[in-house]
């Protein structure tokens, strides 16, 4: 829908859609268990909430520029279908440095991490008139910053490995 309409929207209905997804896991585990237990009169019960809670999910998504919404919108940004297909790449990468700083087990992988999600934030905020200096400076200089914070986190590592193997 943002490809055709080319527009990128942040609204305040994104936390609410966030809220929904996180219901649907649940849900959805549930179903999985009684499905695997052969329990089929709860999975009933439990898919059609998923299903509920996935529909009103998709529909805010699709409905988040409407009128009925637009009170709700924080700001927009009109932009190609090649600036959304960034915005969305760089949304994924955010999301999978969140998850990664969570999961990683050595400082090194969380601090290459952590520059991904700085660099990804600033990329994310940069096209919106909010913190101007701030995502500027990320996207001109940080990553440069970054690229040397992290080449000597590895070289640091790779010496604390042979260190530690002899």
């Amino acid at each position: 829908m943002y490809f055709i309409f080319g527009e990128i929207v942040i609204s305040l209905v994104l936390p609410g859609i966030i809220v929904l997804i996180l219901a649907m896991v649940p849900l959805m585990n549930h179903g999985i268990k009684h499905q695997s237990s052969a329990r089929g009169n709860k999975q009933l019960i439990s898919g059609f909430l998923f299903l509920i809670l996935f529909v009103g999910a998709n529909l805010l998504i699709l409905f988040m520029n409407s009128e009925i919404l637009s009170p709700l919108k924080i700001t927009s940004y009109d932009a190609s279908a090649v600036d959304t297909l960034l915005f969305v790449v760089f949304v994924v990468v955010a999301a999978a440095s969140v998850y990664f700083i969570f999961s990683s087990e050595s400082w090194a992988s969380k601090l290459i991490f952590i520059v991904l999600l700085i660099y990804s934030a600033g990329r994310l905020i940069y096209p919106f008139d909010f913190l101007n200096g701030v995502s500027e400076f990320i996207v001109q200089y940080f990553m440069f910053i970054g690229l040397i914070i992290i080449i000597i986190a590895q070289y640091l590592r790779a010496k604390g490995s042979n260190t530690s193997e002899s």
